[in-house]
């Protein structure tokens, strides 16, 4: 009954024009450097500063959210576990009511890590591991550790049923790419292997803010996304051509908010084109978000008319495919 009665509280909160999700980044740093990531630096503007949230800082903003807001996502273009007190974060998260998840490499999840995201009530974990066998993660998890990783999960997974914890829900996300398309079938598998709640297959794709850099969009283009026909349904290329989806964009109920308090419209913004304001510098969530700019790009970007949109198709990669199995 509670759950439901939050749920309906939620959609109360989105038509009075609150965010229904928010996405608040602990740190945009990385110890990986996938090559379609947004926080593979090469990609960002140079005017793109790095560092990790001030704990007091999120606490503030929790404090101003947690009236209308249920699900804040810890996470934006960094590891969020690279941050060191993000257990502190989570647990605030919790005590105040908010469903909190994450996503991340799966590199730091040693046991103290998981020890204390269990104890503190993580809601979901989303572990990005596209590779069944160390050669195929490494080529595109660039700086990974395939064991390490696997370890992880497993020790996750074990720690969590011998506590006897209801949460997380624990997914694994399988990006599909050329070099891994043919591991998909033995999915089912190793997800029975690892234990874990889901795997959901992602689609890929070249990072639609390398539009103005066409020959390095192209290469990577060449080098990770499928593009035979057994994989039209499972990529957003066309024969090389990105699928912008037609229908409205559900980006207009979000926020993500940076490690230093700018909140961006998008969850795609990454380099901050669109920013409606600092959250850590003095104005309240209300002042920030409720203003005529704002107002004015989420009713361009429910409709996919914001400029950011027209090389977008972060929607389709986002539809995640779960094994039925």
């Amino acid at each position: 009954m509670n759950k439901i009665f939050k749920a309906v509280k939620r959609q109360i909160n989105v038509l009075r024009g609150f965010p229904d999700v928010i996405a608040i980044e602990p740190t945009n740093y990385c110890n990986l450097h996938c090559p379609l990531c947004p926080a593979h630096h090469d990609y960002l503007k140079d005017s793109v500063k790095y560092g990790y949230m001030d704990l007091d800082n999120f606490k503030s903003l929790i404090d101003q959210i947690k009236s209308f807001i249920y699900h804040v996502s810890l996470s934006f273009r960094g590891e969020p576990l690279l941050h060191k007190q993000i257990v502190e974060m989570v647990r605030y998260c919790s005590e105040n009511g908010i469903f909190c998840f994450m996503n991340t490499n799966g590199t730091l999840l040693n046991e103290k890590v998981i020890k204390g995201l269990l104890e503190a009530g993580l809601g979901r974990i989303n572990i990005s591991f596209d590779g069944l066998t160390p050669e195929t993660y490494n080529k595109y998890r660039i700086g990974g550790d395939f064991n390490k990783v696997y370890a992880g999960i497993k020790n996750l997974v074990q720690m969590k049923k011998e506590g006897g914890y209801s949460n997380p829900e624990i997914i694994v996300q399988f990006l599909i790419l050329k070099h891994n398309m043919h591991e998909v079938d033995a999915l089912p598998e190793f997800k029975k292997e690892l234990g874990v709640d889901k795997i959901s297959i992602n689609r890929a794709s070249v990072p639609s803010w390398l539009v103005d850099r066409p020959e390095i969009a192209a290469e990577l283009c060449k080098k990770f996304i499928p593009n035979d026909d057994a994989a039209s349904s499972d990529s957003r290329y066309d024969k090389g051509r990105i699928q912008v989806p037609s229908k409205r964009c559900g980006a207009y109920k979000r926020l993500a908010v940076t490690w230093d308090g700018n909140a961006h419209v998008c969850h795609f913004d990454n380099n901050g084109d669109y920013n409606i304001g600092n959250l850590f510098e003095g104005r309240t969530f209300n002042e920030v978000w409720f203003t005529e700019k704002n107002k004015k790009w989420r009713k361009l970007i429910k409709n996919k008319q914001l400029d950011i949109c027209k090389n977008c198709g972060q929607t389709l990669a986002y539809k995640a495919t779960y094994l039925k199995k």
